[in-house]
């Protein structure tokens, strides 16, 4: 038996036309780092295959969403009801930090430099970090942006490698593109890149670059 749709106000259908308009009217605009709001892009995900063969993998985004929205909509006829959140086990929470984060006038600083795509200066505030203020470690809310960031430059990563904290990590077991960075936070990193010598240094430096 079909499940009716539920009403839908008049507000939510010019919500939703208007949605539509505005998909056609704004192309991105890219900037430096790659997004129309001038922070590093999302990592790109391959759309599913099921998406692929119903044929709803339309570059056009107006038609994407409709295809979207007209796929939920059979769903929801046909029955389907989504699962309660409470129902799908949460992830493990990210082991505690024991440094703490960067003061308010770094973090603002920080951003801007990550808004401007400006990669080297960025490095030169994470070096900075590392050496005159250890006991600190970048903004948690910049943690995404710094890995999308140092994900495609080498340099940038072995900057950033050594002032990570478990929270990076949590983040890169959750993303492939940031899987350089799993291991950040561990108790050996800060050590080797503060006593190490050259050669450590030199491995550290590798492996943050991923091989």
């Amino acid at each position: 038996m079909l499940v009716p749709e539920p009403e839908v106000s008049l507000q939510a259908r010019h919500r939703a036309a208007a949605s539509l308009r505005r998909t056609a009217r704004c192309p991105p605009r890219h900037r430096r780092t790659g997004s129309r709001s001038g922070w590093p892009p999302a990592p790109h995900r391959p759309p599913a295959a099921e998406l692929v063969a119903a044929g709803l993998n339309q570059d056009d985004d107006q038609t994407r969403l409709l295809n979207y929205s007209a796929a939920l909509s059979r769903a929801r006829r046909a029955g389907f009801r989504p699962p309660e959140a409470g129902a799908r086990p949460a992830p493990d929470p990210a082991d505690e930090d024991g440094k703490a984060p960067a003061s308010l006038a770094a973090e603002r600083r920080l951003a801007e430099l990550l808004r401007a795509g400006e990669h080297d200066l960025t490095a030169e505030w994470l070096r900075l970090l590392a050496a005159r203020d250890p006991a600190r470690r970048p903004p948690d809310v910049l943690l995404p942006a710094l890995l999308t960031a140092a994900a495609s430059r080498p340099q940038l990563r072995s900057t950033l490698l050594p002032v990570l904290g478990p929270l990076a990590a949590w983040l890169a077991r959750r993303n492939d593109e940031w899987a350089w960075a799993r291991g950040a936070g561990g108790p050996d990193v800060a050590s080797v890149w503060e006593t190490g010598g050259i050669d450590d240094r030199r491995a550290l430096a590798r492996e943050a670059a991923g091989g």
